[in-house]
């Protein structure tokens, strides 16, 4: 009876004291563990705070402030809203929902509150600016200056007016004379702001005026030490420019600043690389991956110290870690059925790893899927002389074997071997990086879509490692008698990465398209290469070769791989002009057998003539 009591009064006595704090103190409370970085906890205290007193309208707004924190915006802007039920003229929460709208890339509804706000307050600076970069996302470039003008109208001294005036102003509107106008007047406003000098540097960054770019961004760094931005700008500038020793000072000192950027840490790599000391590369480019397991350009340029500069044992440690996430890759992208993705992966594994029997396996279905059995048929026998005793990869081969005598090449007796490349061919200068994060990272895409053009057998590559000027590109392409020419300019973001395209045929110098292909996420630069590969391929003709004849019949080395279809009739051109056509009988994936029309056209064959597909246009 004695311990019943006892608990019934620390009960009590504990209940007494949750509910003799009140929702202010509870508020306080909330606000306390939000300074200790503890949002969780604070967010619980301000939900009870809420609980206890409905209409604490403070509390909701709060509320939003971290929820927008944590960058869940949905609950944010409930929070909001609820917020401005109880009063409909909080400005506060007002502003807050506009910013929550617009990160949740909502721009309507935050020109909408914004706008609202200004009903309540007409004079109201921060959301005038706010208003002034929403109209700016939404493309309105005269609606967000005259908002800027406004806010300089009001007070001439915002500086942040100033700013995003001038920014606009070399941005959209090419007027750089006004903007560095702009950006002196916000430093004289306030000389103790690196924003100014950070302006103007990537100003004079965009106009390849490097030295000024360099001068504005230390100009900044001796008004704020330790600024980000200026030092990730400034490292750059020697990174572009080889000063390595100057590179790696920034960089050393921005990873103490940012432990945990993998891009810090990839450039430090690039610049020890550059000074030959691939182990401390490797080092370098082993932690970028471990706080970054996606970065495809950071795998690549690791894969290319162990193979071509170290030259590392295949039983190398870092060489088998760097094969399994090849590998990895490759199970994600087939089973996702990104064929040509899965390819280049498991190849990039194989020769990594080259003593692995299950990525050989794995790459010999890919083949199979490919309808390439041949290729299919020699991988499986090389898994199975690596694992002898593996009954699946025994039985594995039998089935592809016995399919592969079965199919149209093995019965004609062909040696896929001797088969002639494609004539279409395409020249593609290494791309050109107008911004990105990643430097170098050109090379890491050049070489992706190269392989992924490749492994189409639709098309012959010429490629080049400089890009030059266009102009002069275009005439070493049609000196190199190239069919296609590609142009791409990339540009890359922390999570977009866009190709702008042009491909251009050289026969009649016009433009067949200008693209741009965009990648979104962890995959952004694989995804932007392969829906440009696969525009490129489709955008180029079905052509090839008679290799063979026999009579009324020929080979041709063109076949499914490169789309073709039974229902399509093919056309013998001789020097540009049509002097036949073709009727297909059997296809494989890379060679197929037609006959000829009518018995005029088979006095004119001969090896090696040119034959095009011909497709009715759909109605």
């Amino acid at each position: 009876m004695t311990n019943l009591l006892r608990f019934f009064l620390s009960f009590l006595l504990i209940t007494t004291l949750v509910f003799s704090l009140t929702p202010k103190d509870i508020y306080e409370e909330g606000e306390k563990l939000l300074k200790e970085g503890k949002r969780s906890e604070a967010i619980a205290k301000f939900l009870l705070a809420t609980k206890q007193n409905p209409y604490y309208k403070e509390a909701y707004c709060k509320l939003g402030e971290v929820y927008s924190q944590k960058g869940d915006y949905k609950e944010a802007i409930i929070a909001f809203k609820e917020a401005i039920k109880i009063d409909e003229h909080y400005l506060g929460a007002r502003n807050l929902l506009g910013l929550a709208y617009e990160a949740d890339n909502q721009i309507n509804l935050a020109l909408a509150c914004y706008q609202e706000c200004l009903k309540i307050d007409p004079l109201n600076l921060a959301v005038h600016y706010n208003l002034a970069k929403a109209f700016s996302k939404k493309g309105k470039i005269q609606d967000a200056i005259s908002e800027y003008e406004k806010i300089i109208e009001i007070s001439p001294d915002y500086i942040l007016a100033w700013i995003g005036l001038g920014t606009l102003r070399w941005k959209e509107q090419g007027l750089y004379d006004e903007a560095i106008d702009c950006f002196k007047e916000a430093e004289r406003i306030d000389p103790t702001s690196p924003l100014p000098a950070i302006n103007l540097g990537d100003l004079y960054f965009n106009q390849k005026k490097l030295e000024k770019a360099e001068s504005s961004y230390k100009k900044a760094l001796e008004k704020e030490r330790d600024n980000l931005y200026g030092l990730k700008k400034l490292g750059q500038i020697y990174l572009d420019r080889k000063e390595y020793q100057k590179a790696g000072n920034i960089y050393k000192r921005l990873s103490g600043l940012l432990p945990d950027d993998p891009i810090i840490y990839y450039a430090l790599g690039i610049i020890m690389e550059a000074q030959e000391a691939y182990g401390t590369a490797s080092s370098f480019y082993e932690k970028s991956l471990s706080l970054s397991m996606d970065d495809e350009t950071v795998l690549f340029r690791l894969d290319r110290i162990i193979l071509e500069k170290e030259k590392e044992s295949v039983y190398s440690e870092r060489r088998r870690n760097s094969a399994a996430i090849h590998f990895n890759l490759g199970e994600y992208y087939f089973k996702e059925r990104f064929i040509p993705l899965a390819l280049y992966e498991y190849k990039i594994s194989c020769l990594l790893n080259p003593q692995d029997a299950n990525t050989r396996y794995k790459l010999s279905k890919v083949y199979e899927v490919e309808g390439l059995l041949s290729d299919a048929c020699d991988e499986m026998m090389k898994a199975r002389e690596l694992s002898p005793t593996d009954q699946v990869y025994t039985d594995y081969l039998e089935k592809i074997y016995f399919k592969h005598k079965r199919g149209f090449i093995f019965r004609e007796g062909i040696d896929i071997s001797q088969v002639p490349s494609p004539i279409i061919s395409i020249f593609v200068p290494k791309f050109i990086q107008k911004e990105g994060l990643h430097a170098e990272l050109p090379e890491f895409a050049n070489n992706l879509f190269l392989s992924l053009l490749a492994s189409s057998y639709k098309v012959k590559v010429f490629s080049e490692k400089e890009h030059g000027e266009k102009e002069e590109a275009i005439r070493k392409a049609i000196s190199l008698s190239a069919t296609f020419f590609l142009w791409v300019e990339i540009e890359e973001e922390k999570d977009t990465m866009k190709l702008n395209s042009s491909l251009i045929d050289l026969f009649s110098l016009s433009e067949v398209f200008n693209i741009v292909s965009i990648g979104v996420g962890k995959n952004k630069i694989k995804d932007a290469v392969l829906h440009l590969s696969e525009k490129v391929i489709a955008a180029v003709p079905i052509s090839g070769n008679i290799f063979k004849i026999e009579g009324d019949r020929v080979w041709i080395n063109i076949g499914t791989k490169q789309g073709l279809s039974d229902k399509d009739s093919l056309e013998i051109v001789e020097k540009g002009r049509k002097i036949g056509e073709l009727k297909i009988s059997q296809m494989s994936a890379l060679v197929s057998k037609a006959k000829v029309s009518t018995s005029q056209t088979e006095e004119f064959l001969r090896i090696g003539q040119e034959v095009r597909v011909i497709r009715k246009k759909q109605q």
